[in-house]
């Protein structure tokens, strides 16, 4: 029994030589399920660290308040286009170009500052390092996907491009106050109303792509539109 309460408490002092060199973080509200798409599960953090995510991307303040219902919306399309991705086994980007990318916006969003200014400004949008590098590499997979799926299909017509350049470019430029003997000549502006075109094109197919994949697809969610809250039981 001595050598029994003398192991246990040997146990004990090697617990609170842990603890001392470990100490506990402060006590954090267990996470909770706001939405189920088909087998996946979203979280209350992820919700919210997409909508940091989105703010610091943009230039715009932390947010303040609970996240939108426009923000969950926009995660709920990016977990259907990454369950997309992974049934196709579509490739994930190489991490030196995730790297690339990740200094680029870095040097966007906060130009000239040190690492622990980066650091800081991280820490204001709830932020980590890796939260922001994994959210790089997720930006740059969707939009390789995108790329993959839809722009070959694309086709621009010259008949687009004349009513676009007659009836969109042209108004604005004029509106803008641009002299008539400065208007660029449709040829000289081909290939700028093209790329318009293009993405417009690129994105309606995208758009009609999701709303398929949401009619097919297991979706449940638990908020309201106005807060995290649980949906009241209808009836």
């Amino acid at each position: 029994m001595r050598t029994q309460l003398t192991s246990i408490a040997c146990l004990f002092s090697l617990a609170a030589v842990v603890v001392a060199q470990n100490p506990p973080r402060q006590s954090v509200p267990l996470d909770r399920v706001i939405a189920v798409v088909n087998k996946r599960v979203v979280t209350l953090s992820d919700w919210e660290t997409h909508a940091e995510i989105e703010a610091l991307l943009k230039g715009q303040e932390p947010p303040s308040g609970p996240p939108g219902k426009e923000t969950l919306d926009r995660l709920i399309d990016r977990t259907l286009i990454a369950e997309q991705m992974e049934a196709d086994s579509f490739p994930k980007a190489p991490s030196d170009e995730v790297h690339k990318a990740a200094a680029k916006a870095r040097e966007q969003l906060a130009p000239g500052k040190t690492n622990a200014e980066w650091k800081t400004l991280l820490f204001r949008y709830s932020l980590s390092e890796e939260e922001f590098d994994s959210a790089i590499r997720e930006q740059i997979d969707v939009q390789h996907c995108v790329e993959v799926r839809f722009r070959p299909s694309v086709l621009i017509t010259r008949t687009q491009i004349e009513k676009y350049y007659n009836e969109m470019l042209l108004p604005q430029m004029r509106k803008a106050g641009i002299p008539e003997d400065k208007l660029p000549d449709m040829k000289q502006v081909r290939e700028q109303i093209t790329n318009i075109l293009t993405e417009q094109q690129v994105t309606e197919a995208l758009s009609s792509w999701l709303q398929g994949l949401r009619a097919q697809s297991r979706l449940s969610i638990f908020v309201t539109e106005t807060q995290p809250g649980p949906v009241p039981p209808s009836g």
